[in-house]
């Protein structure tokens, strides 16, 4: 019921800052609800990613190089790059209580949370590098300026960062003029999908993390947005399929990788469903996979479907749950021996080994 400003030794500034946003990060003591600790960060935070030990905030930082100017012919002109990079600002955590760690500015921008990863005591960083260029051209004697489109470069990296955030190891230029749309990391190895027409599947070998090792890049049609370690040697994707002389897509598309060989990745089986959208393809949370019980459900344009798979059988469709009132923010889960999946309209209850329907409710509206 009261309030207290931030302590101002609790306020961080970083270099290079240029924005009036800030980030407020607290711990809470949840047997008594006490705060421990609040550290407030000037500057945005894009992506968040936390480990056992370290919470690591993304913050976009928008770039702009300018040349001196030059003359040719009647003009003074001055070239223009712009750039996306990312700031990392790692805090310690211990016992609850935040300690400011390091900080630093890495090439590209990060995709999401699972662009970063805490390994052995480095982190790695997948990220797309971004740059557009153009020049100003300005006639003095007229008084007219003119724009002069340049070049637009996209690729992508990885870096591994020590504690200090400096980079220990990396690896740049990867699949030029695409970018990135999901990674996922599995303790030494980490795996992530660039596509502009077809999808490579890039996995790199992080065992010495001051010399990572692109290992296999299985291009195929397609792309996946999101990336799951299914179990050992299985890593599951959802995306989307596209065709290949139009680089249209064509429906949603389920991939199942076979990963026991690091070096000769390859997509052992596929499943392309008619819809064309799922809160799914970006947003993590509406995914619900359990291996164990066979299930992987998602939400798709007026529906909630969900899939097993096996060897011999591959993807197979298990049921659908039809909606009234659309699919968004619908999501599944089990307690004991049952699922449920919960959306606007009510939560249905099924039972988790045949997904037999046991009961249905319906929020009553007031």
């Amino acid at each position: 019921g009261t309030a207290k400003l931030i302590d101002p030794s609790d306020i961080c500034i970083m270099p290079e800052f240029d924005t009036i946003s800030f980030t407020v990060i607290s711990s809470v003591n949840l047997e008594d609800g006490s705060r421990i600790s609040t550290q407030c960060m000037l500057g945005t935070c894009d992506t968040l990613y936390m480990s056992p030990d370290n919470l690591y905030i993304g913050e976009t930082i928008y770039g702009l190089e300018e040349s001196e100017p030059y003359t040719e012919s009647v003009y003074t002109i001055v070239d223009y790059v712009q750039t996306v990079d990312t700031r990392i600002t790692r805090f310690a955590l211990s016992d609850g209580f935040f300690e400011l760690g390091a900080s630093a500015i890495i090439k590209g921008r990060l995709l999401n949370q699972f662009s970063l990863d805490e390994y052995e005591g480095y982190l790695r960083v997948v990220t797309t590098i971004d740059s557009y260029s153009y020049r100003i051209l300005t006639d003095d004697d007229y008084n007219v300026e003119s724009w002069q489109e340049g070049e637009t470069i996209s690729e992508n990296a990885l870096y591994v960062l020590d504690e200090s955030l400096e980079t220990h190891g990396s690896i740049e230029g990867l699949a030029e003029d695409e970018r990135v749309y999901s990674v996922r990391f599995d303790g030494p190895v980490g795996y992530f999908v660039t596509y502009r027409q077809v999808d490579p599947l890039f996995a790199v070998d992080l065992a010495d993390p001051a010399s990572p090792v692109v290992l296999s890049a299985l291009k195929i049609p397609g792309f996946s947005q999101y990336l799951h370690v299914y179990q050992e040697g299985y890593l599951f994707g959802l995306g989307m399929a596209v065709d290949e002389e139009t680089g249209f897509t064509d429906g949603i598309k389920l991939s199942m990788f076979d990963t026991s060989d690091p070096l000769t990745v390859n997509e052992i089986s596929t499943s392309v469903l008619d819809d064309s959208w799922s809160e799914a393809l970006y947003n993590h949370k509406a995914v619900f996979i359990s291996q164990e019980n066979d299930i992987i459900g998602f939400p798709v344009e007026s529906s909630y479907v969900v899939y097993g798979y096996s060897d011999a059988e591959g993807f197979y469709l298990r049921k659908t749950i039809s909606s009234t009132y659309g699919v968004y923010n619908t999501r599944g889960l089990f307690i004991g021996d049952y699922m449920y999946v919960c959306s606007n309209e009510g939560v249905g209850i099924y039972t988790l080994d045949t997904l037999d329907d046991v009961a249905d409710i319906t929020y009553s509206v007031q």
